[in-house]
């Protein structure tokens, strides 16, 4: 019972809420692009594989360079 006012008193938080519900709405943009991309390569019989390498390459450049790039610069703490 406790975590459940708990959870209630987050909600109230203005800043907390605002970025809760634009996590959520951004989290379902990204199921229907996904369920969206699928099923146009399904249409244009395109081919699974081509929908596999268009959907994650651009997510392994970006893990690979941004991690590269982060990691490059001296840290100064």
């Amino acid at each position: 019972m406790v975590k459940q006012k708990k959870v209630i008193v987050v909600l109230h938080q203005s800043d907390f809420r605002n970025i809760f519900i634009g996590r959520s709405i951004s989290n379902a943009g990204d199921s229907v692009y996904g369920i969206a991309l699928g099923w146009y390569f399904i249409q244009f019989k395109a081919g699974t594989i081509l929908l596999g390498i268009l959907e994650y390459c651009p997510v392994c450049f970006c893990l690979f360079s941004g991690g590269t790039l982060i990691d490059t610069p001296k840290r100064r703490f």
